[in-house]
């Protein structure tokens, strides 16, 4: 007996469907909570969403495994707060010093040592990651312009956020995006990286005249390359965007979905 249609895929797990104007093809996201969201572009048949979770069935298993054996880390996601922070890239660190006071906030005391006020951990975790945005802001937007002064480029702006998929990008109008979390790399790494957007004012594309240019800037970058994909891991806890499991954080230069779709 024939059917019209997609085959009926059983024993999937609950999940959401989003369209997305600027989605290129179809994603799955699985929330540090279990909840499955498949992102889709505009137009794309919602009919074809249980084969295609069929399809990647095996991967999801995995994934939503690992999200319940996360649940005691996620649980004390905003209870591990460091004795310490250092940040590598700008060769610095601090001793913390909590207090239970305030409405949460971080600052330097001058004396290397970095005191948190907060009445639980979750405001505490809140005061140090905008600490660690302020800093990034002042020293990476100030590395950026120099870099790009000193290559005879100008920059249209320097943003700086706490993205989940990359560690920087270049937009066409010349203004970089960079993670905060750069700062926990050590300074060859973040130099590269700055070096590798910097390129994009010149060649927008990942063309061979782009990786030339990156070439005569600095001879090492594959190696250095190489190294920045599989640093994700130097990323405290405490630093990593809301939404990620622990030690998910990986920064690439683009975000993966599901091939030929």
């Amino acid at each position: 007996m024939s059917t019209d249609g997609p085959a009926r895929v059983t024993d999937l797990p609950d999940y959401t469907v989003r369209e997305s104007k600027r989605a290129k093809r179809v994603r799955i996201d699985v929330s540090p909570v279990g909840r499955v969201e498949v992102v889709v572009p505009a137009g794309f048949p919602h009919d074809r969403v249980p084969q295609l979770l069929g399809e990647r069935r095996e991967w999801l298993e995995r994934t939503l495994a690992r999200v319940q054996r996360s649940e005691a880390a996620s649980a004390e996601h905003d209870a591990r707060l460091p004795e310490r922070v250092e940040l590598p890239a700008l060769g610095r660190q601090w001793r913390v010093i909590y207090s239970g006071r305030g409405r949460g906030g971080a600052r330097e005391d001058g004396r290397g040592r970095l005191r948190v006020h907060g009445p639980n951990p979750a405001t505490a975790r809140a005061g140090l990651c905008r600490w660690l945005g302020r800093t990034a802001r002042t020293e990476l937007r100030s590395w950026a312009h120099s870099l790009a002064e000193e290559r005879g480029l100008t920059l249209a702006g320097v943003s700086i956020r706490a993205q989940a998929t990359r560690w920087g990008s270049c937009s066409s109008r010349g203004r970089l995006n960079l993670n905060r979390n750069l700062l926990f790399l050590e300074p060859a790494m973040v130099r590269y990286l700055l070096l590798h957007e910097l390129a994009h004012r010149v060649h927008l594309d990942h063309s061979p005249a782009f990786w030339s240019l990156l070439a005569r800037w600095e001879p090492g970058y594959r190696e250095l390359d190489r190294q920045l994909r599989q640093n994700g891991r130097q990323v405290p806890l405490w630093a990593l965007p809301d939404r990620l499991l622990p030690g998910d954080f990986f920064p690439s230069d683009g975000t993966q979905g599901l091939p030929g779709v």
